[in-house]
């Protein structure tokens, strides 16, 4: 059986809890697993800062965090939530958020599907979904979907139509088909390994992508390419010509 880890990011369990719990039994229909990870039960510290996580490969904050990140390396799929705080995500999944900075510079949840929720009383949905897509997009991983519920919705579970492509894509039933902001953070990303960190570099070349447009095993449309080509070309040539200055 597949699984999947939803990451619960609310101080309680309540609206966008219970929107996770409502996938259950159409993802076991569906024979996959649902396993929530409710980061208000777990210890979790801030970032220092230190970059360690990005020059080493090691984090010398000890808490749970690691444990988290390899359950989601693991699993087949991923559902990524946050109940929308004051316009924006919850404070426990900004603080997980910025535990996963290594995996900007070194993706390493590439193909995974993810579906992203939230929930509000409020507006601002559309605000936190994005800066989701984009978090997740920066990890590597493969969109399928985005759910959201307000005041008037909130008792109205996931359908099965909206989770369609995530189960497909879970059963590698749907092609991947990144949009043109994901080519293009794709392109941003490989610019930094090429010229940033020679740890970074080393990475994108062992899983091949630094010849790549996007990730291996998506279905990137001619103009997407045209356009990550050209974008990345930009953006090699403003980095060589500031490693030049930094070096006169």
């Amino acid at each position: 059986m597949k699984k999947v880890i939803a990451i619960s990011s609310s101080g309680r369990k309540k609206n966008t809890y219970k929107l996770i719990e409502s996938t259950r039994q159409l993802l076991k229909d569906a024979e996959i697993e649902l396993e929530i990870v409710h980061l208000a039960d777990l210890n979790i510290r801030d970032c220092r800062g230190c970059d360690a996580c990005i020059l080493t490969d090691k984090c010398p904050v000890k808490d749970e965090v690691t444990d988290v990140l390899n359950r989601m390396q693991e699993a087949d799929g991923l559902i990524l939530t946050s109940p929308v705080y004051m316009a924006g995500v919850s404070g426990q999944l900004k603080r997980f958020i910025d535990r996963t900075c290594r995996w900007y510079h070194r993706p390493a949840l590439v193909g995974k599907p993810i579906l992203l929720m939230t929930t509000t009383a409020g507006g601002y949905a559309k605000d936190v979904l994005t800066y989701l897509n984009k978090v997740s997009t920066f990890w590597g991983c493969r969109s399928c979907g985005e759910i959201f519920r307000t005041v008037r919705s909130w008792d109205v579970g996931v359908t099965e139509k909206e989770l369609e492509a995530f189960i497909q894509a879970i059963h590698q039933q749907r092609p991947w088909k990144p949009d043109m902001n994901q080519v293009i953070t794709f392109q941003v990303q490989k610019a930094l390994a090429f010229y940033a960190l020679p740890r970074d570099q080393s990475y994108w070349k062992e899983h091949r992508w630094l010849d790549a447009v996007y990730y291996e095993g998506s279905q990137v449309a001619w103009y997407q390419k045209l356009v990550g080509q050209s974008f990345f070309k930009l953006l090699s040539r403003g980095m060589k010509n500031q490693k030049k200055t930094s070096k006169d």
